[in-house]
């Protein structure tokens, strides 16, 4: 019987130092990947790799905010759909429509200077907070 107890005790330790082994390796590997624990943080900040979600086409939101403000708007009907759209997406899903409506409807000017020229002043500082989230 001391034989079996004896056996289960030293797979037991090593079973659990293999673990802390593998998350050792692992940490290691991360450390050589970032150059410091410092750099690996839980934020959206950075570099923007894979964080384009699975469906997601920015082009459409891009286009509905460029319609949105192309024009004259007499009645400031557009003002609040505008603020509607920015207000519905996520802080990675505006950061890629900012790139997007820049690349395809900008025209040389940034998507903030487009809000600047829709949008009045109280719609602009939360629209400018939304965008740098």
């Amino acid at each position: 019987m001391n034989v079996y107890i004896r056996n289960g005790l030293i797979v037991g330790v090593l079973g659990i130092s293999t673990f802390f082994i593998i998350k050792l390796i692992r940490n290691k590997k991360l450390l050589r990947e970032f150059g410091s624990m410092r750099n690996i943080t839980n934020d959206n900040r950075g570099n923007d790799l894979g964080t384009d979600e699975a469906g997601s086409d920015y082009g459409i939101i891009a286009k509905q905010l460029f319609e949105y403000m192309d024009g004259v708007d007499w009645f400031n009907s557009n003002e609040s759909k505008i603020m509607s759209t920015i207000q519905n997406l996520t802080c990675t899903e505006r950061k890629a429509v900012k790139k997007e409506f820049e690349l395809t409807y900008g025209k040389g000017e940034t998507l903030d200077d487009w809000l600047k020229d829709d949008l009045g002043s109280n719609n602009l500082i939360k629209a400018r907070n939304l965008m740098n989230c």
